[in-house]
């Protein structure tokens, strides 16, 4: 008799977070952690920087690099006020804070070293540098500024002043070259029937939003220049390619099949009314010199192209091809080869613009640099791309990373799948030396006590890039991975990657619910095979709070309604009580909340009095979330208060576009000046 088989105990998603989170924190490894929205990425990077000063790197040789201040100062406050828990703790409460950070019993000397990290790190100069990468770009830049070349007083000039600054600089080079006088003129007439003035200023802006892409394009006029041609030989083209050029070889004699024409001209003026205007357009067209061809190749090429320049689906009627059985084939052949024509027109205009946008682009950001030279400014974006040049191109690099190899023992990256190439490269220039040769050893000990070995540490998740804007790139973050790998194994030491998945945010219905919408077609693929799950696997995250209630319901959009057809002698008859779709929509969530208050008495589990019960639904328990503050706000806030149910109404507004602000300035008007009326 075959005894019973025991049934698999699942895991459980407490303890699998914790050892995740044990390994990604290692203070010994070099880690690429992968965290999903809602595991404790932040709690993560604070307990591995808290590990590894418990392990005896020094607060000053750590360098952690965030996405944004706000970030940066929650993990100060955070590792502030560990330490300054332990500074006061008596002994057996830190023995047991210590052993929940490292996951094993602390041993004397760390319990002495946790009790003066605190004072440890106020002495620091400058703080512990947790900071933005900009941030440190810029302590970086006021470091070596003549290694850098920048002025050793640059100030840093905010958005909108950035903005300010150069919307002048790109107004004088437009007024410049306004056509028929000025450098330019050639250009902005290419440039100009792409639309209104609003739409250059933008296509300028966002050409200058790459210029850190196309520095090298954009620096003087030769690589400007040398940019041109490559990008007129790449398409096919010469430089001194022209429309007109390409209008004149395309009906110069020999470049088409006259005879072949000419006995199609006889054969069109035996069909319809419509192939009898076609065959005097052609023989028109065939009669006429070269010239007279080109100019009216417009009107020539309309018998056998569409309006978007495609060869028309018939071409002949049964009249035609009657009298010329391979009529259909000659003006094929035309058609076939005037869509070829204006094909090489679009690319050349393509070519042309591109160049014009270059030139011109290059022209604002010339004179936009030539203006922070003179006012001593940088720019955010100037502090990347300065600092990675230092790092990376400048003859004082191997001094500089000299200096800074001697302050730097660990790197941690916070939010890497938006950091963009750029970054990723100082990054790795700063770690070039971690993993090479002596450069593996730490600092030596100034009291003697043990070291961690130098390592390299990210978190984030490919799954949330969502800046590519600023040049974040999924393929970078899995090559920027594979690199630091390869050279942390190759040279001996420990790469632990870790997948973070327990969500300490969300319910399991929540998260099945984001699950399926991974599971097949473009999303699977978005996730699947490149640097989120392996090939054959599956997304799948699993919830803390188990045992807890939740659910995802998706309602059908509200489509507008047909409107009815009108009776033509009938005047229109307007409806007052009908309802955009965004009242309606308004409305219907208003009833659901309304249905929730008044019937759901065991929706809502309770948890804020220790053991979970069990309650009634509360207005303040309900979050109502919009993708934009667009007009469903305010109709949301109507219909909310319409059906009694208690609201606070918008958590941001722009104050001048309130009623009554409005109606309070007017009044300040009037009273300002009683006479304007």
């Amino acid at each position: 008799m075959t005894a019973p088989r025991r049934r698999k105990t699942p895991p459980d998603p407490k303890r699998a977070a914790e050892r995740a989170q044990g390994r990604a924190s290692k203070p010994e490894v070099s880690s690429w952690v992968g965290a999903s929205a809602g595991t404790g990425k932040t709690h993560v990077l604070t307990r591995r920087v808290l590990r590894l000063l418990l392990n005896g790197a020094a607060p000053a040789r750590i360098l952690c690099l965030t996405f944004t201040k706000a970030a940066a100062a929650e993990m100060i406050d955070r590792i502030a006020a560990r330490l300054g828990r332990w500074a006061l703790m008596d002994n057996a409460v830190l023995r047991k804070d210590l052993k929940e950070i490292t996951g094993r019993a602390p041993v004397a000397a760390e319990m002495a070293r946790a009790r003066t990290l605190f004072a440890t790190c106020l002495d620091v100069p400058g703080g512990m540098r947790i900071q933005t990468i900009h941030a440190f770009c810029q302590a970086l830049l006021k470091r070596f500024p003549l290694e850098a070349g920048v002025p050793p007083h640059f100030r840093v000039i905010e958005e909108g002043d950035q903005r300010a600054l150069l919307n002048g600089v790109r107004d004088r080079v437009l007024a410049d070259a306004e056509p028929g006088r000025g450098p330019y003129s050639e250009e902005l007439a290419l440039l100009t029937p792409l639309g209104g003035p609003d739409d250059l200023t933008a296509l300028l802006g966002e050409f200058l939003g790459e210029r850190g892409r196309l520095r090298d394009l954009l620096k003087d006029e030769a690589a400007v220049s040398r940019a041109v041609r490559r990008l007129y030989g790449e398409a096919g083209f010469d430089t001194g390619a022209s429309q007109a050029a390409l209008d004149a070889e395309a009906c110069a004699e020999g470049a088409f099949d006259r005879d072949g024409l000419t006995q199609a001209v006889q054969a069109l003026q035996c069909g319809s009314a419509t192939d009898t205007a076609n065959a005097e357009i052609i023989a028109g067209w065939l009669a006429a010199g070269d010239t007279a061809r080109a100019d009216g190749l417009d009107g020539y090429a309309s018998t056998f192209l569409t309006r978007e320049r495609q060869p028309r689906a018939r071409l002949a009627t049964k009249g035609a091809v009657g009298a010329m059985p391979d009529i259909l084939d000659v003006m094929g052949q035309e058609a076939t080869r005037l869509a070829a024509l204006y094909d090489r027109k679009k690319a050349l205009a393509v070519v042309q613009r591109s160049a014009a946008l270059a030139r011109l682009g290059a022209a604002v950001h010339q004179g936009y640099e030539a203006e922070k030279r003179r006012r001593a400014v940088l720019d955010f974006d100037d502090l990347i791309l300065k600092a990675e040049d230092l790092l990376t191109r400048k003859a004082a690099t191997e001094w500089v990373l000299y200096k800074l190899d001697g302050g730097i023992d660990h790197i941690l990256v916070d939010e890497a799948q938006d950091t963009s190439p750029q970054q990723w490269r100082l990054v790795e220039a700063i770690a070039q030396e971690f993993f090479a040769g002596k450069g593996v050893e730490p600092a030596p000990a100034e009291d003697g006590l043990p070291r961690p070995p130098r390592t390299v540490f990210a978190v984030g998740d490919i799954k949330q890039s969502i800046f590519s804007f600023q040049g974040a790139d999924p393929v970078v973050f899995d090559n920027v991975r594979e690199g630091f790998q390869d050279r942390v194994r190759a040279a001996g030491e420990d790469w632990s990657p870790v997948d973070l998945d327990v969500s300490f945010r969300s319910v399991q219905q929540v998260l099945d619910a984001v699950d399926s919408s991974f599971a097949e077609g473009p999303a699977r693929d978005g996730v699947v095979g490149d640097g989120v799950v392996g090939e054959g696997a599956a997304l799948r995250h699993t919830a803390w709070r188990q045992g807890q209630g939740g659910m995802v319901e998706l309602w059908p959009v509200i489509a507008p309604d047909e409107p009815a057809e009108p009776e033509v002698w009938k005047p229109p008859e307007i409806d007052a009580e009908a309802a955009s779709t965004t009242e309606e929509l308004a409305h219907r969530i208003a009833r659901q909340v309304r249905a929730w208050l008044d019937g759901s008495p065991g929706l809502v589990w309770d948890g804020s009095g220790g053991e979970p019960v069990q309650r009634a639904p509360r207005a303040g328990d309900i979050m109502i979330l919009v993708r934009r503050r667009d007009a469903l706000v305010e109709a949301l806030i109507r219909a909310l208060k319409d059906s009694a149910v208690p609201v606070a109404g918008t958590d941001r507004m722009v104050l001048t576009e309130q009623l009554a602000v409005m109606d309070v300035l007017a009044v300040a008007d009037f009273l300002l000046l009683p006479e304007d009326d």
